[in-house]
């Protein structure tokens, strides 16, 4: 039985047109509150984890339209499916997501949108600033930035984490697919560890904000509420050079917030662009391969099954 891993940032997603969406519906208030022994970070808006619940369906349903947008890697969904299916017959125990981004919600966003069909395909999310990281952290320094995931880190990370890998864990187990050259990871890996094309589509920002105006708006978030929370986040808005560059005829200090997030991406997709369709196709062909080898392992005597990157109707649970 294997697991697989997978990097982030331009190998499954490219989120830098969603990053602000996703760190406002889960935003925290600067204080923890303690109830029955128990530390919670409360919601910025109490409202807001439910428009966060309604965005990754919305987000997801463009995804899996004609027009995809493009934050999802096209092709990710059909190749999750095939991986859901894997460790339904126990071919593979898991998936985890291992990357260097420090921001764990966004990882946490695409792990959401993953389960919205394949429930608890992911088993954990590792992101930069990890506790169990130290050692990829310490490399990275004394590397001066050329190490930074390491299989002595990874091992130990799918042994004391979620994912309750065993201690014997061998390289052979385990497929990581990353965009990004990784020495140590490679070397120890092997054949298994697979390099891909990085995905660099940048999805259309002005085609996310509707969908998080109409998820506040479901949600029945106060906005006046919000838009006086956000302010202090962002010091930027009282910046000259930044409030020439706000649309003279917002009459609300939450579209003031849009149009700093709109110069904070700088994207240049347009709204009518379609990321590339095949973009996925390396990662299918391995997935495919390690399903027919897994098989084959196990005595079976089932034909090759060729995974396609054929687009596919699915129902989202309202």
């Amino acid at each position: 039985m294997s697991y697989v891993v997978f990097d982030m940032d331009e190998t499954i997603a490219h989120l830098s047109s969603v990053y602000y969406f996703i760190a406002t519906l889960t935003a925290t208030k600067p204080e923890i509150t303690n109830k029955k022994n128990v530390f919670l970070m409360e919601p910025l808006e109490p409202h807001l984890p439910v428009a966060y619940n309604y965005f990754v369906q919305r987000v997801l349903k463009e995804e899996e339209s004609d027009r995809p947008l493009g934050i999802l890697r096209p092709g990710i969904l059909d190749i999750m499916e095939a991986l859901f299916q894997l460790k339904k017959k126990s071919l593979i125990h898991g998936i985890l997501i291992y990357s260097n981004n420090s921001h764990l919600e966004s990882l946490y966003f695409i792990r959401d949108l993953i389960h919205v069909h394949y429930p608890r395909l992911i088993l954990d999310c590792i992101h930069w600033l990890h506790p169990l990281r130290n050692i990829d952290r310490m490399q990275y320094d004394l590397s001066y930035g050329k190490i930074s995931k390491t299989w002595e880190n990874v091992k130990r990370v799918m042994f004391d984490g979620m994912t309750k890998a065993p201690s014997f864990l061998e390289p052979s187990e385990v497929h990581f697919f990353d965009d990004q050259f990784h020495v140590n990871l490679k070397n120890a890996l092997g054949k298994n560890y697979h390099q891909v094309p990085p995905y660099q589509f940048k999805a259309s920002f002005d085609r996310i904000v509707p969908l998080f105006l109409s998820s506040l708006s479901y949600a029945e978030v106060d906005l006046y509420d919000l838009e006086n929370k956000l302010a202090p986040l962002y010091p930027d808005l009282q910046s000259q050079h930044v409030i020439n560059q706000l649309n003279k005829g917002n009459t609300t200090l939450l579209e003031d917030i849009l149009d700093l997030f709109r110069y904070y991406v700088n994207s240049d997709s347009k709204n009518n662009a379609i990321p590339p369709l095949d973009s996925a196709l390396p990662i299918a062909e391995v997935i495919a391969t390690m399903e027919h080898n897994a098989v084959h392992h196990q005595g079976g005597n089932k034909k090759k099954r060729i995974h396609t990157l054929k687009r596919k109707r699915r129902t989202i649970r309202r």
